[in-house]
């Protein structure tokens, strides 16, 4: 991390065009396009997660695209490798797929489009684009807790450590 500054100092760009994992049942893939910036060149020190954001990254570009069938046939594999037959993982898999793809659709991080399970981000300006929802960079932190400290998201802070006891006095 101590070398992180220097290693920005070029406004570097990092590329995964695209990861991607086939089965039988289909191929995932996932593309990623970074364009970072150089922080220092702000002149101070960002004060919050969001100025450290939209000081170092320039443009981000995220994709990821997950067919329903091959999720559920790469989810069977694993649960047949935990023991269960090929019936029991079949059924396992479908609940699986289909609780992970309802709960990112709840939270708006994935949608369902053809049977794929897919998720469009794209980060500029201070602006978040994810999946067609447009918000301000602050808004989309804000979506996760990630602007506040602990105390300021309701934990509360770690308690005070307990005085040592007091000896009884002597009779």
């Amino acid at each position: 991390m101590q070398n992180l500054p220097l290693l920005l100092k070029g406004n570097p760009t990092i590329s995964i065009a695209p990861l991607s994992w086939k089965n039988a049942k289909g191929e995932s893939t996932f593309t990623l396009n970074l364009d970072l910036l150089d922080p220092a060149k702000a002149g101070t020190p960002a004060e919050s997660v969001d100025q450290l954001l939209s000081r170092s990254v320039k443009k981000l570009d995220a994709n990821l695209s997950i067919p329903v069938p091959m999720a559920m046939e790469t989810t069977a594999q694993t649960a047949m490798l935990q023991g269960y037959n090929a019936e029991e993982a079949q059924k396992l898999a479908q609940q699986q797929v289909q609780g992970l793809a309802a709960m990112g659709q709840m939270f708006k991080l994935t949608t369902m489009k053809d049977n794929v399970i897919g998720t469009r981000f794209h980060y500029a300006d201070n602006q978040v684009d994810l999946n067609g929802n447009k918000m301000s960079l602050q808004e989309f932190l804000g979506l996760f807790g990630m602007l506040a400290g602990p105390a300021e998201q309701g934990v509360p802070p770690a308690p005070a450590p307990m005085p040592a006891p007091v000896p009884a006095p002597a009779q």
